[in-house]
């Protein structure tokens, strides 16, 4: 049977409950909706709309992905109904809210900057190899158009939004590639099946001549990807299996995007392979205090109690930079929080972006006793 969880988010966003002169005095407004078994209430912060839910699932990872879905289900919605852009909800805490538990799993994260930029030294050598290719000739806007969705898909962090990227990326240059490996245009033409008469177009014979010939990927696998890619495009649901193969295929969409464009700007097989070995970075200021703990001798609030949900409430947090070698840093943070419930077995982790080049090792941390503080 499902446990009970509480999920609660920030959403950076224009959108308001209330109006400013509210938000300024500090009068809360809420907007409460129940569907099923699930429940959410959205309210204001003075920088942010914060969303609460309850929802039901087997783990507390399940109910993570579970209310991040519905989450940024409504804040799409928002941006629909309002033409106001939202940044992605952060997940603020979570715990099992089922009733009658004397112990109950919680995770709350803390967002703090980065003291300074995570950066990416340019190799020169590349870097004057590309330029040679892109402003020595005329260049067709569809690989400026392919290039600019290489970035998009890079900036999103949802799968299928960077799958739909680098493939739109691809399709822009379809014409191209098809050009470029002088394939007859007779395989672009799809014929009756009975009489033989030619009833259309086919698209993606260059992107699969590519993928075929320079990745050896077999027809298939090919064939599944394009599948992901109708099936998205044509309205069908997605689900977790289909996510799961969309976040293997991105890494092979990613190389024969580059690969289409190098090759189309004629860019040396050196600079595309010294392009192709790095990981996606993206320029970040944040990173996460995950802590962890033991719940107990609690019972779960009604959603529209906002104020009685437990919480490591942040008091402090102190950071010393110990030392600075490239990109690694080495410092000492005390984080000194103010509890509104009783909590044990705490563990602490410090993450970074996926996208950020920052690495964070050797983390220490010690445990107050009482009540009052975490340090």
């Amino acid at each position: 049977m499902n446990a009970k969880y509480f999920a609660r988010y920030l959403i950076s966003t224009p959108i308001s409950i209330g109006n400013m002169e509210e938000i300024k005095s500090n009068q809360i407004k809420a907007f409460l909706f129940k569907f099923d078994k699930v429940e959410v209430t959205l309210y204001d912060q003075p920088l942010s709309l914060n969303a609460d839910c309850y929802i039901y699932a087997d783990n507390i990872e399940e109910a993570e992905k579970k209310s991040f879905h519905l989450i940024e289900s409504i804040n799409q919605i928002f941006v629909f109904s309002s033409s106001c852009v939202s940044k992605n909800p952060k997940l603020l805490k979570i715990y099992n809210a089922t009733e009658g538990l004397k112990e109950r799993e919680y995770k709350q994260i803390f967002y703090t900057p980065i003291d300074r930029r995570n950066v990416l030294q340019l190799n020169e050598t590349v870097l004057n190899g590309i330029f040679n290719s892109f402003f020595a000739n005329k260049i067709d806007d569809r690989v400026w158009m392919a290039v600019n969705l290489l970035r998009k898909a890079y900036l999103n962090d949802l799968t299928v939004d960077r799958f739909v990227s680098y493939w739109s990326g691809l399709e822009a240059l379809d014409d191209l590639l098809f050009e470029y490996y002088k394939i007859d245009k007779k395989e672009k033409q799809i014929k009756c099946h009975e009489c033989g008469a030619v009833t259309g177009t086919a698209t993606s014979k260059g992107i699969e001549k590519l993928m075929l010939t320079e990745l050896n990927m077999d027809k298939g696998s090919f064939d599944e990807i394009r599948r992901l890619r109708g099936k998205f495009l044509h309205g069908e649901p997605i689900f977790g299996e289909d996510i799961q193969k969309m976040e293997g295929f991105n890494l092979i969409l990613r190389k024969s995007l580059i690969i289409t464009i190098s090759k189309l700007m004629n860019i040396e097989t050196s600079v595309v392979k010294a392009i192709l070995e790095k990981n996606i970075s993206v320029y970040q200021e944040e990173a996460r205090l995950i802590i962890k703990s033991t719940l107990t001798d609690f019972e779960s609030p009604v959603i529209s109690d906002i104020g009685k949900q437990p919480d490591l409430g942040l008091k402090d947090v102190n950071e010393f930079v110990k030392s600075i070698s490239g990109n690694k840093i080495t410092k000492e943070i005390r984080f000194i929080g103010q509890f509104n419930a009783d909590f044990k077995n705490f563990t602490i982790e410090f993450w970074t972006d996926n996208n950020s080049r920052m690495s964070i090792t050797d983390l220490k941390f010690r445990v107050a006793k009482t009540r009052e503080g975490l340090e």
